[in-house]
């Protein structure tokens, strides 16, 4: 699966604006809305959040050149599946996190090891392997 959006460059890679008509360019429908005020970068990765037509609020943390944790306010099969395509690369796994928000961690480096730290979470619950 081609990556559509690629963070190894840094920060510059990815703005929120192009958040929005990546997730369109792979299906999702338009509409979703990324709030530019939440973007917060640093070093090491940066996270957005944001809101779909259908109410669901979600956030994106991106740890560049490494991995994505996905959380939402309900499920949305669609805009998991459309993430997956911008970021080259299925969710190795869902839980409830300590917001009880439902969260999908993508990994392209160290999937097992990352659930097995995972495992050992008590702040999360109904974790599910799902590749």
């Amino acid at each position: 699966m081609p990556k559509i959006l690629d963070l190894s460059e840094g920060l510059g890679q990815l703005r929120w604006s192009d958040l929005a008509g990546a997730l369109e360019a792979q299906g999702y429908p338009a509409g979703v809305i990324v709030d530019s005020s939440s973007a917060n970068g640093h070093n090491s990765g940066v996270r957005y959040s944001g809101h779909t037509l259908n109410d669901t609020l979600f956030c994106l943390a991106w740890f560049l050149n490494r991995s994505v944790i996905l959380s939402m306010s309900q499920e949305e099969p669609e805009l998991v599946e459309a993430f997956a395509r911008v970021i080259g690369y299925r969710p190795f796994c869902r839980y409830i996190d300590s917001k009880k928000m439902l969260t999908f961690e993508f990994d392209g480096i160290d999937s097992e090891g990352r659930f097995e730290h995972l495992q050992t979470e008590e702040s999360i619950s109904n974790l599910q392997w799902i590749l």
